[in-house]
């Protein structure tokens, strides 16, 4: 008796690990060798310098956000590409800064691509929209900053959670 309750203490045990590396993969474990922001559709668009301080901003988040995911030999490689950013109008009535006044929510919408060599091997498309009040006041002088920020560090810490 002794010994069946031993095994099935011993089945639950990996039975538990078993789920738990299962959650883990759902969470967000896969490595990259490289992580790269490519804002070349963004730029076309809205122009370089608006383009740069994106891809600034964006690449910081990631690699905040994939801290010891990053780097790592052997692995696939992570492209994020941003096709628009839009910033709601704080008056309500046209744009400013880096995009398309969109109602009262800032925007960036994009793609991850996992490459391996020159072949795309995974594909995730992702939308955020947010309040454009989470950066902070639009009539603050460094309120357009803090916006850009506060929304590519929730995109990069939505899609490490995806991927």
């Amino acid at each position: 008796m002794q010994m069946m309750s031993r095994r099935r203490v011993l089945a639950g045990a990996v039975a538990l690990l078993g789920a738990g590396a299962s959650r883990a993969a759902e969470a967000g474990t896969q490595d990259f060798g490289r992580i790269r922001v490519d804002v070349s559709a963004y730029r076309a668009n809205a122009g370089s310098v608006a383009a740069a301080r994106i891809a600034a901003a964006l690449d910081a988040s990631l690699r905040r956000h994939f801290a010891g995911r990053a780097g790592v030999r052997n692995a696939p490689d992570l492209v994020v590409s941003i096709r628009t950013v839009r910033f709601a109008s704080v008056s309500g009535g046209g744009a400013f800064g880096f995009g398309f006044g969109s109602g009262d929510s800032d925007e960036m919408d994009g793609e991850a691509l996992i490459v391996r060599g020159t072949t795309v091997v995974g594909r995730h498309p992702q939308l955020l929209s947010q309040d454009a009040g989470h950066g902070g006041s639009g009539l603050d002088i460094d309120g357009e900053r803090l916006r850009l920020a506060n929304l590519c560090n929730n995109y990069a810490a939505w899609l490490a959670r995806a991927l």
